[in-house]
């Protein structure tokens, strides 16, 4: 089986680089436009996906809407678990100029971003419902006979599922996947390929 995951592309709060987790803004439009031309859609076009999950929050159902133009029959399903990391008092800020002075966010980074985030998620127990969601694609997959499938989502998700069954084993913040990326994996175990710019 293989799983394409997809990191949404850009919003406003990606382009002035702030944190936007539980926040639902739409694409932007130059996030819409970078899709259009995205090594994703290429990949797409010569490894078309039978199935496409996404995320509840709007920045990934757009981007799936977008991607899956050329295949306009295909079953969209929406997992919960998919959403992204609520990040709190940090919502909406950027580190330079905000952030960087802010006595509970240096607190957070010190601890390797592994603490409870003020006012928003348990990073620990986000990466938990993450793979959560995973492994129900995974069981939807099966018991529909899927070869291969596409799974649009966040930064966090996509780290905490790498984090949890690719190998060699990396901590979830090393996987970096810009908006557009994508990385496949083919289960049961190891990553095929990182593209768009993916990186670990």
């Amino acid at each position: 089986m293989e799983l394409i995951l997809v990191r949404h592309g850009k919003t406003e709060y990606n382009e002035q680089q702030k944190y936007c987790g539980a926040l639902d803004p739409s694409l932007s439009e130059k996030g819409r436009a970078e899709l259009e031309t995205a090594e994703v859609r290429r990949f797409l076009e010569e490894n078309p996906p039978e199935l496409v999950f996404s995320s509840p929050m709007k920045r990934a159902l757009e981007t799936a809407d977008l991607l899956c133009q050329d295949f306009p029959a295909l079953p969209l399903l929406v997992v919960p678990e998919l959403r992204e990391c609520d990040f709190g008092d940090f919502e909406g800020r950027a580190f330079e100029g905000d952030l960087e002075h802010d006595p509970a966010y240096q607190a957070w980074v010190d601890g390797h971003c592994e603490d409870p985030i003020p006012g928003g998620d348990f990073p620990d127990r986000f990466r938990e419902d993450a793979v959560v969601g995973f492994e129900s694609v995974i069981e939807t997959c099966q018991t529909e006979g899927i070869e291969r499938a596409m799974v649009v989502t966040h930064g966090g998700v996509i780290g905490g599922v790498l984090e949890a069954v690719a190998t060699p084993h990396r901590d979830w913040y090393e996987y970096r996947v810009p908006n557009g990326g994508y990385v496949v994996l083919e289960l049961p175990d190891h990553i095929k390929t990182m593209g768009g710019g993916a990186t670990c």
